[in-house]
């Protein structure tokens, strides 16, 4: 929930006496985040109030510069337009920044030349006037290396998101505490514990004033309506929801990671009793469509829905969806191939182009080197100049398997051979360690390393029936319908797979991080999660 429906919800329900006694009010980071610049008689309205945010170590000094930097005289403004008033998404924008700015100075520190291309995005007025940062790669690189302590708290990088920050929880108690709030505890992602906060008396204050915790419900409402839940009866991929039929083909949800989920929160954590049934949607041979299902919700057919259902922007215009239990994002999947071992020029494999160049260079130098110390001194390094040339190679290239014969006479050529030696022995011994890895070890590489590739070759992918994914290729990553081929099982995203684009198959399938997260790899495009959906005005 956000500010703006916050304050109209909180200030409606004071007025029909919901704020009062046996109440309990439970607001997330989205409204939390903004309590700092709420006026009084909002922050009044939702005494009682319990809310979670990411905490952040604002320092004091740096709250009364921000302040200072403001002449109340020369803003004569409401309280809630106070401009010295400054939120949680406020630290973040700034550090945003500050890493981006901080990254793209370093890079032209470093000498690069920043230059841009045209966006190859077509027919969407909204992105065709952006352009492409050529050096995107080398920025991203920087921006994941980040470690660094803003306004905000820690800022560490890991596997391309932000490290995990610690939530506050906060009760609302109005005029009574700065900011109408106070903290009362601590709670750290991961590991489920709560930790009291530094002031050991801090107690939370419900709503009605009262310091005793609310009772909650005992039992439902009417005794008499039994939830019903609708489930998707899929095809394929049954370790998420299990449907099995009886002899009159009627089907029945009987598990599946999902449905046993569900069952745990209803008979182990709820403090009341819930009926319910579940009313499986579909017809087993082809899994429904999701959006088809909401809208079913939408409609009150059902009264809540149980699945394998992500949270999308546009499907929370028509239902209300619990917090997730599992963590969901799409991913890419395609096929592995066999590196060819068999190239007569495998043997250049172990090094990179630019290593062969710089030990050819270093040979070179040294051949000269030792040259230059030896020439009027050692009669081997004289004669005729085509000879000496002759003899600076052939000796640099023997060293290479100590096989010198060449005498050295002078200390500093000894030093400078002894020095290059050491350089030959961990050069041959990391050439031979990787070339006998490639020749023994079975070199897997895949197909297709990025989607811009897999839109270059207009290739056809793959993508689970009856799910967002397909409007989202289209959409968002601009495949063009033809290309898309649905599936409704693991068997069938194998045998697509196998037979590959030139066979009737696909070079790649995309599908949500539960279904394929042994298989996937990058990009990754995160979502919100897999929660439960309940419609907006239910019976209970």
């Amino acid at each position: 929930m956000t500010s703006e429906p916050g304050i109209s919800l909180f200030s409606v329900a004071k007025d029909i006496g919901m704020m009062g006694e046996e109440y309990v009010w439970i607001i997330t980071d989205g409204f939390s985040s903004v309590l700092d610049v709420l006026n009084s008689s909002t922050i009044d309205s939702m005494k009682g109030t319990l809310g979670t945010r990411t905490f952040i170590p604002i320092s004091a000094d740096f709250v009364n510069r921000w302040r200072n930097k403001f002449n109340m005289a020369e803003f004569p403004v409401k309280e809630e337009d106070n401009p010295a008033k400054i939120n949680i998404y406020a630290f973040y924008a700034y550090d945003a920044v500050f890493i981006i700015a901080r990254a793209v100075y370093k890079l032209h520190s470093e000498g690069i030349r920043f230059s841009f291309s045209p966006s190859p995005l077509r027919g969407r007025k909204e992105v065709m006037g952006f352009k492409i940062f050529r050096q995107g790669s080398q920025l991203m690189q920087l921006l994941s290396e980040t470690d660094y302590v803003g306004i905000s708290g820690q800022l560490r990088a890991r596997d391309g998101e932000l490290a995990d920050s610690p939530y506050e929880i906060l009760n609302v108690v109005g005029g009574q505490e700065r900011g109408g709030y106070r903290r009362v505890g601590f709670w750290k992602d991961g590991n489920g514990s709560i930790s009291p906060p530094i002031d050991e008396n801090a107690t939370v204050t419900w709503p009605g004033g009262s310091e005793s915790v609310p009772r909650g419900w005992a039992t439902p409402v009417n005794r008499n309506i039994v939830l019903r839940i609708g489930v998707p009866e899929k095809h394929g991929f049954n370790q998420f929801v299990v449907t099995t039929r009886d002899k009159l083909n009627k089907p029945e949800i009987t598990g599946g990671f999902v449905i046993d989920i569900f069952k745990e929160i209803v008979y182990e954590f709820l403090p009341f009793a819930l009926p319910y049934k579940f009313i499986p949607y579909g017809n087993g041979n082809i899994t429904p469509s999701y959006d088809e299902l909401i809208q079913k919700l939408y409609t009150k057919d059902f009264d809540a829905l149980v699945g394998d259902f992500t949270i999308l922007a546009n499907r929370s215009k028509y239902v209300d969806f619990t917090q997730p239990y599992s963590e969901s994002g799409l991913v890419m999947v395609v096929p592995i191939q066999k590196a060819d071992s068999s190239n007569a020029w495998v043997f250049l494999r172990p090094f990179t182009p630019g290593m062969w160049i710089a030990t050819g260079g270093f040979f070179l130098l040294t051949g000269i080197v030792v040259w230059v110390l030896e020439h009027r001194k050692n009669n081997t390094f004289r004669g005729k100049p085509g000879k000496q040339i002759v003899t600076l190679l052939w000796f640099s290239f023997s060293t290479l398997f100590f096989a010198q014969r060449e005498r050295i006479v002078s200390t500093m050529a000894r030093a400078v051979v002894i020095i290059w030696l050491f350089v030959v022995l961990i050069l041959t011994s990391s050439y031979t360690a990787s070339l006998t890895s490639m020749l023994t070890v079975q070199q897997m590489e895949p197909t297709i390393t990025d989607v811009q590739s897999l839109l270059a070759s207009r290739a056809p992918v793959g993508y689970q029936l009856g799910s967002f994914v397909g409007d989202f290729l289209q959409e968002q990553l601009r495949f063009h319908e033809s290309q898309l081929k649905p599936y409704s099982s693991p068997e069938e995203y194998s045998a697509a797979l196998s037979k590959g684009p030139s066979n009737g198959g696909v070079a790649a399938i995309f599908d949500e991080l539960p279904y394929i997260r042994v298989f996937f790899i990058h990009p990754m495009w995160i979502y919100n999660g897999w929660p439960y959906l309940q419609n907006r005005r239910p019976r209970l």
